[in-house]
């Protein structure tokens, strides 16, 4: 089983387009930041959510929001502009969890859009009728 979560930041806000099928697809992209001190290191993770899941996230996800992302990894090759190989890494996401805000990146989730096609994110973070 190929699977890879991970918690980071947006560097920039995320793309919606849509599929000659008109099926949208969210890209947008994950800073993962590891290291400390002198050996600190920012590696970027790209990240396709397709459907109406994406469509639904698109105006949350923006620059500075800190996310966790969850599903199926991949490596993408490919040819700079002066030949130069090079490779990155793709998710391709089944759910996202919003973690923070700009200005609160330590807070607690609020919202996860798991792998159900018609699922919404909750108005007002909870249900009404919780058991406890």
């Amino acid at each position: 089983m190929n699977t890879l979560s991970a918690i980071g930041n947006l560097p920039r806000d995320a793309e919606l387009r849509f599929l000659p099928d008109s099926t949208p697809v969210l890209s947008f992209s994950v800073a993962l930041n590891s290291g400390y001190g002198d050996k600190a290191q920012t590696d970027w993770l790209d990240c396709s959510l397709f459907g109406k899941r994406g469509e639904s996230l698109a105006p949350i996800l923006t620059k500075g929001i800190k996310v966790g992302v969850t599903g199926e990894l991949s490596t993408n090759k490919y040819k700079t502009k002066e030949g130069e190989e090079k490779t990155s890494l793709r998710l391709r996401v089944n759910a996202v969890t919003l973690t923070g805000n700009k200005s609160d990146a330590s807070a607690t989730p609020k919202a996860t859009v798991a792998e159900k096609p018609d699922a919404k994110l909750p108005v007002d973070g909870f249900e009404n009728d919780i058991p406890f």
